[in-house]
């Protein structure tokens, strides 16, 4: 099986070496690294021009992230992609972690990533938390019901090529759809399995130009207009492929974007708050609108236990519906959005948890600097 690792670039001269070096230092003797260029005005391509013929360059007019992704794609020939950012590092392991699940019907791999400031210097967190009970079905699942399930960031995943070639070529940047994580991963449930690996395999840096490091609010905004480019164009697809199910904006990961955006943001979004409202409970509660079974999932007494393992619901408890606190642990809620007394205690055992999950990278073996020459 051959990796191919494709960097995409833009104005990130000071960070895209250190990306180019975690990709060649990969511990799999067959792989190919591709650097895409979206027109940077920096000092990005003398930076990328000194690896020579370590790697394949490929430096374009400025034309957005998803036409980047097309020419990388397209120049590429391995049986599994990466898609790197220029500013985050994989770790040398990654390809071993992500053959040890690799398996016949697998359309895509997602790891957890280590936050890291500018200089590499872990920040003591990592995303997203997986366990053993993230399974291909969880992801299923979890799309159906809600929407969304909880996905890595672009970096953390290691698609098929079979996969990647049904979306090929991917929506041009020109309408409007930028954000590649999220185009891929509301796709991959339909056509094959999602593996998470539980270990982190990438170093996610964190500073002031991150696209995710913008304002809360702004950035519901953001995924709201991203998410209409996605649903349009995913469905299309979709239907070109032949395939029975669709993406329907009928789900609480929409419907929640729609109600903060109308919210803070009116005149964005014109819809009567009152049909918002409606929409949401039912996407949420499925109709149920019965106080008593609204009061029951609230007061789960696992609540804050499943909420923060970032767990999803195990084998026998598979025809259960998803009430609205286990949707946190799926990425689709925020603390803000629990009771009072739900968010405290969900807080609390965060806190225990993060202390233990801190603990245990320290007992693997993760450094607390990782260094990338």
């Amino acid at each position: 099986m051959k990796f191919s690792v494709i960097i995409i670039n833009y104005n990130y001269g000071c960070f895209v070496g250190q990306a180019i070096e975690s990709a060649l230092a990969i511990d799999w003797s067959d792989k190919e690294i591709i650097v895409v260029d979206d027109g940077s005005t920096d000092d990005s391509l003398e930076v990328i021009e000194s690896f020579g013929d370590r790697l394949t360059a490929i430096f374009t007019a400025n034309a957005g992230r998803m036409s980047a992704a097309n020419a990388g794609l397209e120049r590429s020939t391995g049986d599994l992609v990466i898609f790197l950012d220029s500013d985050d590092a994989l770790l040398p392991s990654v390809a071993q972690r992500v053959m040890s699940v690799w398996k016949r019907g697998v359309a895509n791999v997602q790891y957890p990533l280590i936050y890291v400031d500018e200089t590499l210097k872990p920040l003591g967190r990592c995303f997203p938390v997986y366990t053993e009970k993230n399974t291909p079905e969880w992801a299923a699942r979890s799309m159906r019901e809600t929407g969304a399930y909880l996905g890595s960031p672009t970096s953390g995943n290691a698609g098929s090529r079979d996969f990647l070639d049904e979306l090929r070529p991917f929506p041009s940047s020109r309408v409007g759809l930028t954000w590649l994580d999220m185009y891929l991963q509301k796709l991959v449930p339909f056509f094959g399995d999602v593996m998470s690996l539980t270990t982190p395999q990438c170093l996610y840096r964190w500073h002031g130009r991150n696209e995710s490091n913008s304002a809360l609010l702004t950035k519901y905004v953001d995924l709201l207009e991203q998410a209409d480019f996605v649903y349009e164009h995913a469905n299309k697809l979709l239907q070109k492929k032949n395939r029975a199910s669709s993406l329907s904006h009928e789900n609480e990961y929409y419907s929640k974007l729609s109600l903060v955006t109308k919210r803070f943001f009116p005149s964005r979004y014109p819809a009567p708050l009152a049909s918002l409202l409606l929409r949401y409970w039912q996407t949420v509660w499925r109709g149920e609108f019965s106080a008593k079974k609204i009061l029951l999932s609230f007061l789960e007494p696992r609540c804050g236990g499943v909420a923060t393992a970032g767990c999803a619901l195990g084998d026998a408890e598979s025809k259960r519906p998803l009430y609205h606190w286990q949707r946190w642990h799926n990425g689709h809620n925020s603390l803000q959005n629990s009771s009072p007394r739900v968010r405290m205690k969900i807080t609390r055992v965060d806190d225990h948890v993060r202390s233990e999950k801190n603990e245990s990278h320290s007992r693997s073996g993760v450094p607390s600097a990782i260094h990338v020459r």
